[in-house]
């Protein structure tokens, strides 16, 4: 087992197995009953001693996660029982095998699309808000498209939806040119990409908090040290970012400025200009992640950084896959300069190139609707169920939850008296799915929050679904009382 260990960290040595291995169990690399390395195993292998293995597993197990057997060891338990289990295969062996995985929370929910009855985990529309016709005759197209099958397409992405989406960007007031677009396989892609290309063990990145979780599954992997800022409803404080920098200046700096993920809020102008001033004296890679700025509820949104930035400090990271075709799963990069070419030669390494009929089906759909129009209509219709999600809110919690309405995006923002991690057990049952807060915070706090989508739920399915999660809510606080 691979534990990152940062000796000038202001958390202890303990703490910092305690953690890991807490993040690997929440990702789900761990299932009940399965063991941890011995004492002595863990020790040798992170170079620390044994008296701090100790203290660490002491620390699972007062938390919950573990449960020592003595003679046997320490094994994984979310109940009261643990061990391995004498009618199952025997895997305690692979306890033995190094591995370099790190924190992965955000695809355990993402993984219960099919099964949940009400999605709220899920930051997507649904199928009455999607393109589906066009999309279907899209597809149709791209199949009798030769050009679908016959090869690969350049790494860089099929040079005419680059040039499509040129074309687009530039409608919008961008000059985005073909040459600096690289088509991924959505947003996360593009995360990943600049993970790969950019940051190494120690490397300090700041983003916002809370945030995108996968984002930091992603900088997590690479070793990277993450800092939090916390954000307010302008965007990431800006008072304690400029202190930061002072102090160590970071290699990247990752926001989502319109939609933040998860509050849904928009970074105003101001702090826009200010944070890319901050990029440029001292070099530093800002990453923007912008895969619902289309849908936004204010009457104007700011220009992407991307946009105002002169001298390619900005990667611009545009989602299509949440708003036009899930399924495709696509989106783009944007960057300038040596930045762009260093990132196509990771891409070319990671995957070799898109799926092509994806990306020619994705042209075809492009060419076959007028984006204005349907992102109008679509803003028209989350709106309503925007203002929807708010009067549900409020006519089922018993007063105790809070939230403040997104001002772009499919996400509400809740705040609790319970603990959200252990109501996600209570939900499943109920066929009920959401995001826990804790997913969005670099050290699993935030157990009083949760995000919940309302995009992805049908209108008709909307109240049904909120009334029940409400529900599960309510029961939740009132045990809490009448245990107190």
């Amino acid at each position: 087992m691979h534990i990152p260990i940062s000796r000038t960290s202001k958390q202890s040595i303990s703490d910092q197995i305690a953690q890991t291995i807490m993040e690997r169990i929440g990702s789900g690399m761990y299932k009940e009953g399965e063991p941890l390395p011995s004492v002595r195993q863990l020790a040798k292998e992170i170079g620390v001693s044994v008296v701090t293995v100790i203290k660490a597993y002491r620390i699972l197990e007062q938390k919950g996660f573990t449960v020592t057997q003595h003679g046997k060891g320490t094994f994984i338990t979310t109940s009261n029982q643990a061990g391995p289990s004498n009618s199952t295969p025997d895997y305690a062996w692979q306890a033995e095998v190094v591995d370099y995985s790190g924190r992965s929370m955000f695809g355990q929910h993402t993984k219960r699309s099919g099964v949940a009855k009400y999605p709220f985990h899920a930051a997507t529309l649904s199928e009455e808000l999607l393109p589906m016709n066009a999309l279907r005759q899209a597809t149709e197209r791209a199949s009798h498209d030769p050009r679908s099958f016959a090869g690969y397409s350049s790494p860089l992405g099929d040079e005419d939806l680059r040039e499509t989406l040129s074309s687009y960007f530039q409608s919008n007031g961008s000059d985005v040119r073909a040459s600096e677009i690289m088509i991924t396989t959505g947003c996360q892609q593009g995360i990943d990409l600049v993970a790969r290309t950019f940051i190494g063990a120690g490397d300090v990145v700041l983003v916002e908090s809370p945030t995108y979780p996968a984002a930091l599954d992603s900088f997590r992997s690479r070793g990277a040290r993450i800092v939090p800022i916390p954000s307010d409803h302008q965007g990431i404080r800006m008072d304690l970012l400029t202190r930061l920098f002072d102090e160590q200046a970071p290699k990247v700096v990752y926001v989502v400025p319109t939609g933040q993920n998860p509050t849904g809020s928009i970074m105003d102008m101001e702090t826009r200009r200010r944070l890319l001033d901050l990029a440029e004296s001292f070099h530093c890679l800002i990453v923007e992640d912008d895969p619902w700025s289309e849908i936004h509820y204010e009457r104007q949104i700011p220009p992407s950084m991307y946009r105002l930035d002169q001298n390619g400090h900005v990667i611009f990271l545009k989602g299509f896959s949440k708003t036009l075709a899930p399924g495709l799963r696509l989106g783009c990069l944007a960057a300038k300069g040596s930045i762009y070419s260093r990132l196509a030669g990771v891409k070319a390494i990671a995957d070799l190139s898109t799926p092509l009929f994806n990306q020619r089906s994705f042209l075809h759909l492009l060419r076959g609707i007028s984006l204005p129009d349907y992102y109008d209509s679509v803003r028209i219709h989350m709106t309503r169920k925007r203002e929807s999600v708010q009067r549900l809110l409020q006519k089922y919690t018993a007063g105790s939850v809070q939230w403040v309405a997104p001002q772009a995006g499919p996400n509400f923002w809740l705040q609790t008296t319970i603990d959200t991690d252990a109501l996600v057990i209570e939900a499943e049952r109920e066929r009920i799915s959401f995001l826990p807060g804790s997913n969005c915070f670099i050290d699993l706090s935030g157990s009083r929050y949760l995000r919940i989508g309302f995009g992805a739920i049908p209108s008709e399915k909307l109240e049904e679904g909120i009334a029940e999660l409400c529900k599960l809510i309510n029961n939740q606080e009132k045990t809490k009382e009448t245990q107190r």
